[in-house]
């Protein structure tokens, strides 16, 4: 954290310096880009970063305090506050939740045999904004890595029906996707809205080895623990909510090798050609081969999931609270 700090220091303290030997600065800018000093970022940054603040998180005592510290460096800075009713603050509604360890979980049924599923070791199940209590059983649909890029020509879809079914997903996308489109279409939010539009009433996440090097799954466990928050809009309803959706959760390599392990990690949509530079170092749309020749790996995987079924009691969602939280908000100089 050291090294991080004194690095943005150093990067602000440039551009203030910069900025201020520059003639074709305006003026105002030239003043308050002088004023930038190192000891002052530092003071405000170790305040803010202090472990008495317990981590500001949403709601909590730590962020209030960070509130009102902002609050009172906006006012000696000579702004005028421009939140709700001439505060310093603008309330916004939470949904806040928790997990449900022993109301919830997760099983697996396959040829009358039963795979209860172990919380932390196997799974982890995801909060739901949208229910305060869900339970069904539903089959299983492996649909690759859940993508639908159709600037890419990719579909993960085009051969998998998940309407009424519970989606089963490999993290992260295919590694021939170019680096933003698969960071765009390996994000959850994405993802969701492409299984919803699908039909899908649940997603059950597999990690890949390549997410489990970058984050090991005992720091999702951990991380798991926090609560989820959700804003509300007008009407009450949270953001990016589904009602469509009866359970979402994560598996381990542990738990995912109850139903027989995946032999690779493979897209489960039909063989695409790869995708290669074009001219200027454009990158050429993946086109279908001919006929719909199932990828191998993807084809024994959804054979194996094929033949399952998950029964999810609970929701994952222990505490449902809704409270507004204060932002700091500030308007112009005086």
């Amino acid at each position: 954290m050291r090294i991080a700090t004194g690095s943005i220091l150093a990067v602000l303290a440039t551009i203030a310096a910069t900025a201020c030997g520059s003639a074709s600065a305006p003026p105002g800018l030239r003043r308050a880009l002088a004023g930038i000093r190192g000891d002052s970022l530092r003071a405000h940054m170790s305040f803010l970063a202090d472990d008495r603040l317990e981590g500001r998180g949403t709601g909590t005592r730590g962020y209030d305090m960070a509130a009102a510290y902002m609050a009172a460096q906006f006012a000696a800075a000579g702004l005028e506050p421009g939140g709700t009713r001439g505060s310093w603050y603008q309330p916004v509604p939470f949904r806040r939740m928790e997990r449900d360890r022993a109301g919830s979980g997760l099983m697996l049924l396959r040829g009358g045999r039963q795979e209860p599923l172990a919380h932390d070791a196997d799974m982890i199940m995801g909060n739901d904004p949208a229910h305060e209590r869900a339970a069904t059983t539903a089959a299983l649909a492996f649909a690759g890595f859940g993508i639908t890029a159709p600037e890419l020509g990719y579909d993960d879809y085009a051969h998998v029906d998940v309407r009424g079914k519970v989606a089963v997903i490999l993290s992260g996308g295919p590694p021939t996707f170019p680096s933003e489109q698969r960071a765009y279409h390996s994000s959850t939010l994405i993802k969701t809205r492409t299984a919803v539009a699908r039909g899908a009433i649940g997603i059950i996440t597999v990690r890949t080895p390549v997410d489990e090097a970058r984050a090991p799954w005992a720091r999702s466990v951990n991380q798991s623990e926090l609560p989820g928050m959700r804003w509300l809009d007008p009407r009450g309803v949270p953001n990016e909510s589904y009602p469509e959706l009866q359970v979402t959760a994560t598996l381990s390599r542990q738990g995912h090798g109850r139903c027989s392990p995946i032999p690779r990690y493979r897209s489960s949509g039909c063989l695409r050609r790869p995708i290669r530079a074009g001219p200027r170092g454009s990158i050429s749309r993946c086109t279908p081969a001919p006929g719909p020749t199932p990828v191998t790996a993807g084809s024994r995987a959804r054979t194996c999931w094929g033949c399952c079924v998950a029964r999810i009691r609970g929701c994952g969602t222990r505490s449902w609270s809704s409270r507004p939280i204060s932002t700091t908000s500030a308007s112009a100089c005086r």
